[in-house]
């Protein structure tokens, strides 16, 4: 059980810390534009689409992230809720890859398999439309994000690793 064990909490550990040198850098903000077109039919803030992207990686980080908005107050319960589903999609199109035509597609033949992975993306587009329409119905713009890096100042690499070097706290993070 610990062989199994161990390397999916490490992997949940380099796509959390990961995650979080992203988000501090500010590159989170920059990537969700490529997920920008999915959410342009939504009302769900800019922080969704941010955790949206890292989900394509780890559910488990992009729902971190949600968490940690939601204790900085700038998601509500709702947002929440619609942003954790949307969330799980891209795990549907990651079994295609990995699940679905290496098991599957073998172990039901040509036919239904490609029947049944055809279903599953259906599934996962459909889920996606409702997604969209409940924040539309239930959901006022919310333009709040949880991290600004632009009011922040620039941080190079070196100056953290001498800060942590000399062992004192710069305050930065």
């Amino acid at each position: 059980m610990l062989d199994f064990a161990l390397p999916v909490l490490a992997m949940i550990f380099v796509g959390l810390v990961g995650t979080s040198v992203l988000v501090e850098l500010g590159l989170m903000q920059k990537f969700s534009r490529l997920v920008g077109p999915i959410f342009a039919y939504t009302n769900l803030p800019d922080t969704c689409a941010s955790a949206f992207l890292v989900s394509i990686g780890s559910t488990i980080a992009a729902n971190s992230m949600l968490f940690q908005a939601k204790k900085e107050n700038c998601l509500e319960d709702r947002e929440v809720l619609l942003c954790a589903m949307m969330n799980a999609t891209p795990a549907y199109f990651r079994e295609l890859f990995t699940y679905q035509i290496s098991v599957v597609l073998p172990a039901l033949g040509l036919m239904v398999g490609e029947f049944y992975s055809l279903v599953f993306v259906v599934t996962a587009v459909f889920k996606i439309l409702v997604i969209a329409i409940a924040s539309k119905l239930f959901l006022k713009g919310n333009f709040c994000r949880a991290h600004e890096p632009q009011d922040r100042e620039k941080v190079s690499l070196k100056i953290v690793r001498l800060a942590g070097l000399s062992g004192k706290s710069s305050g930065l993070f």
